[in-house]
């Protein structure tokens, strides 16, 4: 842990060349981002927000009044309920959210140098993904004005899994760094609760490669669990006091996948305002559905809209595909009629995925079972909902460091190589002087 921190010492220069490159392109954005926009906050994590900042209830996340809830993990909530009790929920707080989502994920391109050296790669890899998203914002709608909790989990995603390599390749594992390993995870539970699935493959995975003690890699991951479960309690003995149910994180399930799969469902949330379908079913905009929802429970609601969402599904696999196919697509490319996003989120994608296959081939085994986890486990619950950008945004730095990989080492590093290894000229050489006799 010293030398990863000794190291990371030594790149604090570059990280902050590209923190400042990074916020500085996205502050020119939002100061040409229309009034309106930057204190919009009729979403759901804000009207929690605001419910706690001037209520003190953890409650009403849509349109009308619904009473507790447990629609979303609570972590972001609790930051903005913050911002909003000393800035309020107009304008001001409006800049204050945008500039700290700013400042968040050029956090995250600043630690790209970091998290590449930690998982044993040329830290020119990780210099040249954080400047090129510094200054080619891939999400510019979510890292400006409509991010929400999704920098933060990209930083922990980042994070944790250089972690999870460092512990992989350890000689020795400490609980100590089981300890904080299990908070840092908890931490990213309480803001993105669907990365628990990637927890378990990651914990696996350190089982698997570590040779030098089965047991201690077992304890360990013993340990990080334990730490993960004592600090989620809390939440979740409030979720089962308020709510009336045992849940993990939240209680949304059933009505996201019921209002994914309907018969007039689109893949894509832009889709379905397009075609004014939205409002149709989401209590955000449904005053319908709310009034359903206050007089039922959410325990219920979800549980009823589950039940519904499974049996279309099951009556209609074949436009279930369709819808599946399509989500999956969208995820890795963005809408086609974004042509600048769709170009630039394609190519992401193919240089990760190229980056991934290449550390395979490189032997790289440990840094591209881990990627190559992260890319299979952690989108694939977001391939049964509409497509919204916000649900790719927490992948961004794990799509970044293996592009930024595969584009230094197949050119930068491979020219090197190339000029290392060419054969010298006969010309060029030395001549060798005869033997002394």
């Amino acid at each position: 842990m010293r030398q990863i921190l000794s190291r990371a010492a030594r790149y604090r220069h570059i990280g902050w060349a590209i923190f400042a490159t990074a916020l500085a392109v996205r502050l020119a954005i939002l100061a040409a981002t229309p009034a309106h926009l930057i204190s919009f906050n009729e979403e759901e994590t804000l009207n929690i927000a605001k419910s706690l900042a001037f209520h003190h209830a953890f409650a009403n996340p849509f349109l009308l009044p619904t009473g507790p809830t447990a629609h979303v993990p609570p972590g972001f909530p609790w930051v903005m309920a913050a911002v909003f009790g000393v800035f309020g929920d107009g304008l001001a707080g409006g800049i204050v959210r945008c500039v700290m989502i700013s400042v968040e994920f050029s956090a995250l391109f600043a630690l790209l140098p970091t998290a590449a050296s930690m998982m044993d790669f040329a830290r020119e890899a990780g210099v040249l993904a954080g400047f090129t998203a510094a200054v080619y914002p891939f999400f510019w709608r979510i890292e400006v004005t409509l991010g929400r909790d999704d920098a933060l989990s990209a930083i922990f995603l980042l994070l944790l899994t250089a972690f999870t390599y460092r512990f992989a390749a350890a000689k020795t594992l400490r609980l100590k760094e089981a300890i904080l390993y299990g908070v840092a995870w908890a931490v990213l539970l309480h803001v993105q609760s669907s990365a628990v699935t990637l927890l378990a493959a990651d914990l696996a995975i350190i089982l698997v490669a570590q040779t030098i003690s089965r047991r201690r890699g077992g304890l360990f991951a013993a340990t990080t669990l334990a730490t993960v479960i004592v600090l989620i309690a809390p939440w979740t003995i409030r979720n089962r006091l308020v709510m009336g149910q045992w849940m993990f994180m939240r209680d949304n399930l059933g009505f996201e996948l019921a209002s994914s799969n309907r018969d007039e469902a689109k893949a894509s949330l832009q889709e379905e305002f397009f075609a004014n379908t939205f409002c149709d079913t989401h209590p955000i905009c449904n005053a319908a559905v709310d009034r359903v929802i206050a007089r039922e429970g959410e325990i219920r609601f979800n549980h009823e809209k589950l039940q519904l969402g499974l049996h279309w599904i099951r009556t209609h696999p074949a436009r279930f595909a369709r819808l599946t196919l399509l989500r999956i697509m969208y995820f890795w490319t963005d809408l086609p009629f974004y042509k600048l996003n769709f170009a630039g989120r394609t190519l992401l994608s193919l240089l990760g995925f190229a980056g991934i296959v290449l550390m395979w081939r490189r032997r790289l085994f440990a840094q591209a079972a881990i990627l190559s986890a992260a890319w299979i486990i952690y989108p694939a619950i977001y391939y049964l909902f509409r497509y919204m950008t916000r649900y790719v945004a927490p992948m961004y730095g794990l799509m970044l460091l293996p592009a930024g990989f595969f584009v230094y080492e197949a050119l930068f590093n491979r020219a090197r190589r190339d000029r290392v290894h060419a054969p010298i000229a006969v010309e060029e050489m030395e001549p060798t002087p005869s033997p002394v006799r």
